[in-house]
């Protein structure tokens, strides 16, 4: 599945492609202006999510579209995942560029060794490079992922919770 997020979704476009979810976020992409938005998300077939009830409205008859209620991002993350059957990977194996949204490939230490601090060299042996060459992010499993692994764990276990809560008045 495809999404298109808005400007206003942008926090949400990097934590779904976390957990390997193909987004595109329209900044990125072109101009905001709501035609542009839309067209984007029917040409690519893809679900446009967005915050503006505006948008939403005009697009229903262009393209699926995914009206987004909450202003937190945890929040946010649980409507769309429970929208959308989504499940939270285990492990981080399907994580795409949180920047971009290309695959992660795996490359050698040494290849790494100019374009991250000497400490991250030191401290660390696996890295991944975003396979976009204009983008080619560094990133390591540094400290950040434990933080990654907490919330994505905290927002699962609350969509658990929902879940059961429903089925005991159900």
């Amino acid at each position: 599945m495809l999404f298109v997020a808005d400007a206003m979704l942008g926090k949400l476009s990097r934590w779904l492609r976390l957990v390997g979810l193909r987004v595109i976020y329209a900044p990125e992409e072109l101009a905001v202006e709501d035609d542009d938005v839309i067209k984007l998300a029917a040409r690519r077939k893809a679900v446009l999510l967005t915050r503006d009830e505006e948008l939403a409205e005009k697009a229903k008859n262009y393209c699926r579209t995914f009206l987004v209620r909450s202003n937190d991002l945890r929040s946010q993350f649980r409507e769309v995942a429970a929208a959308f059957k989504i499940k939270i990977p285990k492990r981080e194996t399907q994580a795409l560029c949180p920047k971009c949204g290309s695959r992660l490939e795996r490359v050698p230490k040494k290849s790494v060794k100019t374009l991250v601090w000497p400490r991250v060299y030191a401290r660390h042996n696996a890295f991944w490079r975003c396979g976009n060459a204009r983008c080619a992010q560094i990133y390591w499993k540094g400290t950040h992922v434990r933080e990654i692994r907490r919330v994505l764990k905290e927002i699962k276990t609350a969509g658990d919770e929902k879940r059961v809560t429903r089925a005991r008045t159900a």
